[in-house]
């Protein structure tokens, strides 16, 4: 888009400003004005012909949810967590390892523990943990659920010249500046 003959582009004054209140722009705004961001769960083409032949956005996702008045509080969490079992089975599926980032903290040991339970047998679970010393207290509450799980775990220790040498390339994978919040899913 910025190779563009004829194109300056400019900031969005609102992009800008939501990025300075809620740490990112909002719907389809991006940072650079006129240029639109494709939705959450939406896809478009891109033809290169004669002529760019650009349709519009299409949605491929349809959520849905509806409120149950008449479920238990048990039957709700049974329901959650068979969702949870689904949607981590179809993640699970693959003829090589499986990694999961194992920060210690309650969602992904909820995962990890979900996953070790659920796995293909074929593989063994491998999981990782990325801090900036082995014995930050994510990375040690990690290791322990790892050694529950027997998994084959790998904590990555981030020196700071490792975290400042990989923030031109989280900021390029983003393609817009960027927080550094995913910084370490990034460096893993």
């Amino acid at each position: 888009i910025l190779q563009t003959p004829g194109f300056t582009p400019t900031l969005s004054m609102q992009a800008f400003a939501d990025s300075l209140v809620l740490g990112y722009p909002v719907h389809e705004h991006t940072f650079i004005a006129g240029v639109k961001a494709l939705p959450a769960g939406h896809r478009m083409s891109v033809c290169l012909g004669d002529e760019i032949n650009i349709n519009d956005p299409e949605r491929y996702y349809h959520g849905h949810s509806s409120r149950c008045t008449t479920l238990s509080v048990d039957e709700a969490m049974n329901g959650l967590e068979r969702l949870l079992e689904d949607a981590l089975e179809t993640h699970l599926v693959a003829d090589v390892e499986v990694g999961i980032s194992l920060s210690g903290g309650i969602d992904s040991t909820f995962m990890t523990l979900l996953a070790n339970d659920l796995r293909n047998t074929r593989h063994p679970l491998v999981t990782f943990t990325v801090a900036d010393h082995d014995d930050h207290p994510d990375a040690t509450q990690a290791a322990c659920i790892a050694a529950m799980v027997k998994s084959e775990h790998r904590t990555i220790v981030m020196s700071f010249d490792d975290y400042l040498a990989a923030i031109p390339g989280l900021v390029m994978a983003e393609e817009q500046p960027s927080s550094l919040t995913g910084l370490p899913a990034y460096f893993l």
